[in-house]
C-alpha cells in the first residue's frame, strides 16, 4: 500500500476554524452585523494568530492534537515519531490512530487501527446527538474525525474483502451527510458498479446525477454499457467522457503514456484529473474486456 499522508495543512486549519466557532459563541453577539463587524477585525491575520491564547496547563489531549498538527506537516519519520508521543498523551486520538493505519505494510493491521478509530470517534456522540445531527455531519467540526474514520475503515475493509461491509459505511456516509465533502459517491459508484450492483448504483447516480466531474460520467458509462450493451445512450454517454475530459480517453486508448506521480489537487478538464479518475476508477474498464473493445473501437475505430 503507498505511504501517503492525507490532510497536510487543511487538519490544523480544521482545528483553527473550530476553536474560532467556540470563540465566536462565547461572545454573545447582540446581531449578526456586531458578529460580522468582529471577523472584519480578524481579516488579514492568519487564524491561529486571531485567536486568543488559552490560559492555564493544556490538557494532554490538547498536546496531544497540537503534535497531530505537526506530524501531518512533517516527513513521514518524524510524523511517525511525533504520532508516538501524541498516542501516549491520548490513546483515543483519532487523527493519530488513522496516521498510523496509513503506513502499515499488513492491511489486516491498518484496518485494526481504523476500527479502533472509529470506535473511539463514534463513542465521543450520545445516540441522541448523532441522531440530531444526522444530515449534517462534516458541517460541524466536531464530527469530522468519525467521518475520516468511517472512511478509512471503508478503505480497509474493501481491501480486506470485505466489500459489501465498505458499501454500507460508505451508504451511510451519505446519508450523515448528504453535501458529501469527501466525494464518497466516487468510491461508492465504483464500488455498486464493480459488484454489479446496478439498481443500486443507478439510484446513487440519480441522487447526484448533475455531477459533472469526469469520473462520475466515466463510471456511468460503464453502467450504461453493461446494463444494455452498445447503444445509442451508451455511445453518447461514452463521447460524453472525452468531451468533459480527452487526456482520459487518451491514456486509456495508449495514445498518452501515464504518469507515475499522482497529483495532489486537479481542476475539471485538467489532465490532473484524468490520472486521478483512471487510478480510482480504471480498474473497472481494465476489468471488462468487452467494455474495453467498446472503448477502443468507439476512439480509435476508424484509425484501423
Amino acid at each position: 500500500m503507498a505511504k501517503k499522508k492525507k490532510m497536510p495543512n487543511a487538519l490544523r486549519m480544521e482545528g483553527d476554524l473550530s476553536e474560532l466557532v467556540k470563540h465566536l459563541q462565547d461572545q454573545n453577539f447582540d446581531s449578526m452585523e456586531e458578529m460580522q463587524a468582529y471577523l472584519d477585525t480578524l481579516t488579514g491575520r492568519p487564524l491561529s494568530e486571531s485567536l486568543p491564547q488559552k490560559r492555564g496547563r493544556k490538557s494532554n489531549a490538547e498536546k496531544a492534537q497540537e503534535l497531530v498538527y505537526e506530524a501531518y506537516e512533517s516527513e513521514p519519520e518524524k510524523g511517525l515519531r511525533l504520532i508516538e508521543k501524541a498516542l501516549k498523551l491520548d490513546p483515543q486520538n483519532v487523527d493519530a490512530l488513522l496516521f498510523v493505519a496509513e503506513f502499515q505494510d499488513d492491511p489486516q493491521q491498518a484496518q485494526a487501527y481504523c476500527q479502533r478509530a472509529y470506535d473511539f470517534a463514534r463513542g465521543a456522540f450520545s445516540e441522541e446527538d448523532f441522531e440530531e445531527m444526522k444530515g449534517h455531519f462534516w458541517g460541524i467540526h466536531e464530527t469530522r474525525p468519525y467521518m475520516r474514520a468511517k472512511e478509512s475503515l471503508a478503505e480497509f475493509l474493501y481491501l480486506n474483502g470485505s466489500e459489501n461491509e465498505a458499501i454500507a459505511h460508505l451508504w451511510e456516509m451519505l446519508e450523515l451527510n448528504p453535501s458529501d465533502n469527501q466525494g464518497m459517491r466516487y468510491v461508492l459508484a465504483v464500488l455498486l458498479v464493480e459488484q454489479n450492483y446496478l439498481k443500486d448504483y443507478l439510484k446513487l447516480y440519480k441522487r447526484y446525477k448533475d455531477d459533472m466531474f469526469v469520473q462520475w460520467l466515466y463510471v456511468y458509462a460503464l453502467y450504461l454499457f453493461k446494463s444494455e450493451g452498445k447503444s445509442a445512450k451508451s455511445n453518447k454517454a461514452l463521447k460524453a467522457v472525452y468531451k468533459a475530459n480527452p487526456f482520459l480517453i487518451e491514456f486509456m486508448t495508449g495514445q498518452r503514456d501515464i504518469p507515475e506521480d499522482m497529483p495532489e489537487a486537479y481542476s475539471l478538464g485538467s489532465i490532473e484529473e484524468a490520472i486521478v479518475t483512471l487510478q480510482d476508477s480504471g480498474r473497472l474498464w481494465l476489468q471488462d474486456e468487452r467494455a474495453m473493445m467498446w472503448l477502443l473501437d468507439t476512439f480509435l475505430g476508424e484509425e484501423k
